[in-house]
């Protein structure tokens, strides 16, 4: 009889323990399925605030006078190291490039070195320097994540304050020294197009100098 009695409790916590291991197997499942929602939620709710928040290069035609392309920025993020090329439609790409530096949200420049395009390029970071690049080919943009041209930043440059200074481009159709540049900076080139203002924020000329062709290359 005692023999019996010891069977049966051997026997029952037996079960118990297969119950609570199978307990403890679902439990494992369960949590590992738990947190692979939430890792994909953060996942998803990061992309969204990425992607709210990212910088949107856009090119129009100005319907303004004078007529011309405009590039602006129309997402919620400030671009930087902002590089703008054409292509032409053979996929020969202009040189030097055009650094526009920066373009905050809601900023716009007017494209004066081109009139007809085929197809404007511009590659830019965020804040974060997550990259992007821009392209509109036949009026029509469209924006991609990472950039289409590796070998760019290596390339020859227009710096941004010599397009002003040569009235290639102007915020609000004013043109004026970037935060950092004074007239000794742009000495030369401001007495060989015109006059030197006295005031160090703005430059006014009477005849901007002479753009180089963008369409002759220079050796890497």
């Amino acid at each position: 009889m005692g023999d019996l009695i010891q069977r049966i409790i051997e026997t029952f916590n037996s079960i118990i323990m297969v119950a609570a291991t199978v307990v403890m197997a679902w439990a494992t499942v369960v949590m590992a399925r738990l947190t692979r929602r939430i890792a994909k939620s953060n996942h998803l709710t990061n992309v969204i605030a990425i992607r709210e928040n990212m910088p949107v290069l856009n090119f129009r035609l100005g319907q303004e006078e004078p007529l011309g392309w405009i590039v602006e920025n129309v997402g919620k993020g400030t671009a930087i190291n902002v590089l703008l090329t054409h292509e032409t439609p053979t996929g020969e790409v202009w040189e030097p490039l055009r650094d526009y530096n920066t373009l905050q949200p809601g900023m716009s420049y007017r494209i004066t070195w081109i009139q007809q395009p085929y197809k404007f390029i511009a590659q830019y970071t965020d804040i974060y320097r997550r990259r992007y690049t821009s392209i509109c080919e036949k009026n029509t943009n469209g924006v991609q994540d990472g950039w289409l041209h590796e070998d760019w930043p290596q390339r020859k440059k227009v710096p941004y304050w010599r397009m002003v200074v040569a009235g290639e481009i102007g915020s609000n159709n004013r043109r004026e020294s970037p935060i950092g540049f004074v007239p000794s900076d742009v000495e030369g080139t401001t007495r060989e197009g015109g006059t030197e203002s006295s005031h160090h924020s703005s430059l006014s000329f009477t005849q901007p100098e002479e753009v180089p062709d963008d369409t002759t290359t220079d050796e890497k």
